[in-house]
């Protein structure tokens, strides 16, 4: 049986370009070596009236294996005000791979690492599924939620 947890949290001051490519590579690693699969995105937007970066991720794999992920992902000092959404089991993976969506960047610059896409293709594609899937479901009304001005 998998495991799964979806978190928002916010990021502790607004992220390069670089600094986002070191998460991604460091998270990628990590997973790897621990079947550990989800997506995770970074958007930067005015949340609540205030410009600032935001996190929302979805981690699946072993119980054991996704909370000590958790675990150290609450003492990352990328984020701050972390906030467990959801906590589930399940009989399938959401993501096969993880990969990190990205906001505010040339996409175009990244397409060679993999995992890397357009949020829009997350929205538009596989509705149906989206619908019925819960971390689908998470990550598309975040990113909607970017995409409304306040």
């Amino acid at each position: 049986m998998l495991h799964y947890i979806i978190y928002i949290s916010k990021a502790a001051k607004l992220l390069t370009e670089v600094e986002l490519i070191d998460l991604l590579e460091e998270s990628r690693a990590w997973n790897l070596n621990h079947g550990i699969t989800g997506m995770l995105m970074y958007l930067e937007g005015n949340f609540s009236k205030v410009f600032e970066g935001r996190f929302i991720q979805v981690l699946e794999g072993s119980k054991d294996e996704v909370t000590a992920i958790f675990q150290q992902i609450k003492k990352d000092k990328r984020h701050r005000e972390i906030l467990l959404l959801k906590e589930a089991e399940s009989n399938s993976r959401a993501f096969e791979d993880w990969a990190m969506g990205f906001r505010g960047m040339n996409l175009a610059d990244y397409e060679a690492i993999p995992g890397c896409f357009p949020l829009e293709n997350l929205v538009s594609k596989n509705a149906e599924l989206m619908d019925s899937n819960i971390p689908y479901h998470f990550l598309k009304s975040f990113y909607q939620m970017s995409q409304t001005k306040i």
